[in-house]
């Protein structure tokens, strides 16, 4: 299954976002088995029946006496969720006053510092 210019985009994407994940994140598994794994996920989006998995992947940050708990997608939910903005993102209009779609977070805190 070829995969269209916004799913290889996402692809992409997940691939640098994960690039220096643990090796036993799901995103190895996923690359690992990409040829069959990649093909049955875009075809349960296109026939609706994918389904987001609970996120149990938490991590624990420690800075101090301070911890905090993140929770992340598993690697396939946020593949898919990635293809849907970028669809989204296709599709709606952007708001004139919408600095981050302008140029970046820079011009953004720029404008609030101005402010």
């Amino acid at each position: 299954m070829k995969m269209s210019p916004e799913q290889e985009l996402a692809w992409l994407w997940l691939r640098a976002r994960r690039k220096h994940a643990p090796h036993n994140a799901d995103i190895w598994h996923l690359c690992h088995h990409v040829e069959r794994l990649l093909p049955q996920i875009w075809q349960q989006v296109d026939e609706g029946t994918y389904r987001l998995s609970p996120m149990l992947q938490v991590i624990t940050t420690r800075l101090g006496q301070e911890t905090d708990s993140l929770v992340m997608w598993s690697a396939a939910d946020a593949l898919v969720l990635k293809w849907v903005s970028i669809m989204v993102a296709l599709h709606l209009p952007v708001h004139p006053g919408c600095l981050h779609m302008q140029g970046g977070a820079h011009r953004s805190v720029r404008a609030v510092a101005d402010a």
